[in-house]
């Protein structure tokens, strides 16, 4: 009892899987309500849902979302420990309101950065490390345009439950 779905736009695949409630009826005891029991399903083994994405990738020369799928066509992945902190700083900037660049270099500082060897000047002129940081926050293709399709999935998938 579940389901898997799809949903290919903008150059992108989604896969959706869901799992439903099993409820279980018992014997009535005298003069007690209804006994009810519920219970999620287990969601699909990772075996199911990777035969399912391999179905709809299909081949390069063959049927599928293969040749239609959005994908780099210049330079490398970008970075984690350039990527996760300029992630968190779209969000502080565009969701917590945080206006000022200096707060969110010491709110990255201070909660994200801590434990590696990066580290953003809490400074209000530019550097390189803040130069780096804003270009990637403010890069359609690497932060911004994938941080609203998870934000819309995310609002849709909590209108759905």
């Amino acid at each position: 009892m579940g389901q898997m779905g799809f949903d290919f736009s903008f150059g992108h695949l989604m896969i959706y899987v869901t799992r439903e409630k099993r409820y279980h009826l018992y014997p009535k005891a005298p003069g007690s309500g209804m006994p009810i029991r519920e219970e999620a399903v287990p969601f699909p083994t990772p075996r199911i849902v990777q035969g399912f994405y391999e179905m709809l990738l299909g081949k390069p020369s063959g049927d599928g979302f293969w040749k239609r799928l959005a994908t780099r066509t210049r330079g490398g992945a970008p970075s984690a420990a350039n990527l996760i902190p300029a992630c968190v700083a779209f969000y502080l900037r565009n969701n917590g309101k945080i206006q000022s660049r200096k707060e969110i270099h010491r709110l990255l500082n201070e909660h994200v950065l801590c434990e590696t060897h990066k580290f953003i000047p809490e400074v209000t002129y530019a550097t390189s490390e803040s130069n780096q940081l804003w270009r990637d926050v403010n890069d359609r293709a690497k932060v911004r345009n994938p941080l609203h399709e998870v934000g819309w999935t995310l609002y849709r998938e909590g209108d759905i439950r």
